[in-house]
């Protein structure tokens, strides 16, 4: 209380403010502010177990498999998540990208795109991945539940004009 005290002679206007945040026991971060304490969510909530370190854009893990997109994928730090990134197929003169997102992931607050392009140095379209398939770019088709706890995402986009076409999955996260 000596600190509270302390306060109280360098701040007497606020003395009946600071009298009010006193807690029955000795004051703790969460009095000063406010009483209210923040309890990380989305991709900060999963990083603070499976990404202790670094950015969105590093390997805690060393699977090969960014933080970010891992927590879009349902990965863990345990597992060597390289089987869940997308897969890359062709049918009808179409390229197909799928991907199965952990529903859990869907936060609001975390961008999820697919990127096409002639060459793997530029990316000139871009598709939205939403919630579901009503927030999707039209060649985006969001599966929802399957399996369960996760939507299974597909983009179809054609195959012309030229015969190689490449595709990544972007991740954007706030950062924790």
């Amino acid at each position: 209380m000596r600190d509270l005290l302390v306060m109280r002679s360098f701040l007497p206007k606020w003395r009946n403010c600071l009298r009010r945040a006193r807690a029955p026991t000795a004051p703790t971060l969460s009095d000063w502010a406010g009483g209210t304490t923040t309890t990380p969510t989305g991709y900060a909530a999963w990083a603070a177990t499976n990404a202790t370190t670094g950015t969105a854009k590093d390997d805690f893990d060393g699977d090969g498999v960014s933080n970010g997109v891992e927590y879009v994928l349902g990965g863990s730090k345990t597992t060597n998540d390289s089987g869940k990134l997308p897969t890359i197929t062709t049918s009808g003169g179409n390229l197909l990208f799928t991907f199965k997102r952990d529903q859990k992931s869907i936060d609001g607050a975390t961008g999820v795109t697919i990127e096409v392009g002639s060459d793997m140095v530029t990316w000139p379209d871009s598709y939205t991945v939403g919630a579901d398939g009503g927030g999707s770019s039209p060649e985006v088709t969001v599966v929802k539940g399957v399996p369960t706890g996760f939507d299974t995402i597909t983009l179809s986009v054609a195959q012309a004009p030229g015969t190689t076409k490449f595709a990544r999955l972007k991740v954007l996260v706030p950062s924790p």
